[in-house]
């Protein structure tokens, strides 16, 4: 019976460790890294020279530490609110404690720097810029209106700039497909911010819905829309990108649906289109393996 418990115990603190990590996002993240650094910012098409890059997965570890440790540091911040819009990972992630939950914080925080140091002096200092980002953006720019949602999505990025500036590669197309995500992820954010509106008002938490209004959230969001249709079309008509135009040519349609349901204006269509986008996020990032790696070889940097 004891041994029974004593697994069970186990049991719920793994499940409390991993959504406190957002694993599901922070395995998203690693996708994403990777597949950016082998199919968009290589400039060989020999995958096993990239794998034998230790400085690469130097780069990406620190960067997922970093990530992890942002997210334990924002679930801190938002633990009120979490256990109103989210009470069972809220009564799940409880079986860690927070004194434990904050040393894990620090010593992520630690081992990132450390071996980002180890890489290189500019490295070390890049990780903690990214990692006093945010911690500002948990402790105190959550909370101010619109300044919360790019901080959010350049938050996301910032890694990525990381592997330009390691790569040395910058092209029309690699913005173009940063442009796009940028926008997927400000629509994603908004979505959300409608969704949780109600709460994020008892918390005292200024969100463009609290602050503007729903109807001002929906015109932010048609916006939205309107920019992601004409550059997913603009992107839709290269066909030198390989398969992977088949996304873009996708993303229309969806985009388009998106103003559709924005117009219809009922609150189980914000509901659908957050999670169509959360999904469609990560079927853009698999996609990236069907990308035509040679047509990224011109840079600007």
């Amino acid at each position: 019976m004891q041994t029974k418990n004593q697994f069970k115990k186990i049991s719920l603190q793994g499940i409390s460790l991993l959504l406190y990590l957002n694993a599901l996002n922070l395995f998203a993240v690693f996708l994403a890294l990777y597949l950016s650094s082998f199919f968009i910012f290589s400039t060989t098409d020999n995958i096993y020279e990239n794998f034998r890059d230790l400085k690469l997965h130097g780069i990406i570890f620190s960067a997922l530490l970093s990530i992890a440790s942002g997210f334990i540091i924002n679930h801190f911040y938002d633990e009120e609110k979490d256990f109103v819009n989210k009470p069972i990972r809220s009564y799940l992630s409880s079986f860690i404690s927070k004194q434990t939950y904050l040393i894990l914080y620090l010593m992520m925080n630690i081992l990132s720097i450390g071996i980002a140091f180890i890489l290189s002096f500019r490295i070390g200092v890049f990780f903690i810029i990214y990692q006093f980002l945010l911690w500002l953006y948990s402790h105190k720019l959550s909370k101010i209106v619109v300044i919360k949602n790019f901080t959010r999505v350049f938050l996301v990025l910032f890694p990525f700039i990381a592997l330009i500036f390691y790569f040395h590669k910058l092209n029309l197309k690699i913005i173009l497909f940063a442009s796009l995500l940028s926008l997927l992820l400000l629509i994603k954010d908004v979505l959300k911010d409608i969704r949780f509106h109600a709460t994020d008002a008892i918390f005292n938490y200024s969100s463009i819905p609290n602050v503007f209004g729903i109807k001002i959230a929906r015109y932010i969001l048609l916006f939205l829309f309107i920019f992601s249709l004409f550059i997913s079309f603009y992107l839709s008509n290269y066909k030198q990108i390989g398969d992977m135009i088949w996304y873009f040519r996708i993303s229309n349609i969806i985009f388009v649906i998106g103003l559709i349901l924005t117009i219809l204006n009922k609150k189980i269509y914000f509901i659908i289109l957050e999670w169509i986008f959360k999904i469609w996020i990560f079927l853009g990032i698999l996609s990236i393996v069907l990308i035509d790696w040679k047509i990224l070889a011109f840079n600007l940097i």
